[in-house]
């Protein structure tokens, strides 16, 4: 199984950006191959609960104060939002990056025989 965890600025997205790439990969395998994680480093739970309000996304999401200086992320050297890690069952991780293209061609290549 994999987890993809999404780190972004908690700024409203555009239909056409990051979360429409992502929904169709979160369809396409069971929940027990793919897992997704949205972690928002808005300035405050405020603008944070307004970037998603209206939106209809099927996988967690959270919000973190302190953003990537955050105790609990620190040490994952966040450089920028968006950003990507795909880690696999043990926690490898096997991208980081900003590419949702490419974080979602890792997937795909390792998961090809495993779709619903």
């Amino acid at each position: 199984s994999y987890t993809l965890i999404y780190f972004s600025s908690g700024a409203k997205l555009k239909p056409d950006t990051i979360n429409t790439k992502i929904l169709p990969a979160y369809d396409r395998y069971l929940r027990r191959n793919l897992r997704v994680m949205e972690i928002s480093f808005a300035n405050d739970s405020a603008q944070w609960r307004r970037s998603i309000e209206n939106d209809t996304l099927k996988w967690a999401r959270s919000w973190v104060p302190g953003g990537a200086a955050s105790p609990a992320f620190y040490d994952l050297s966040i450089p920028r939002v968006p950003y990507f890690i795909l880690s696999d069952s043990i926690g490898n991780q096997v991208y980081r990056g900003s590419s949702i293209s490419i974080a979602i061609d890792s997937l795909d290549n390792r998961l090809s025989t495993k779709r619903k």
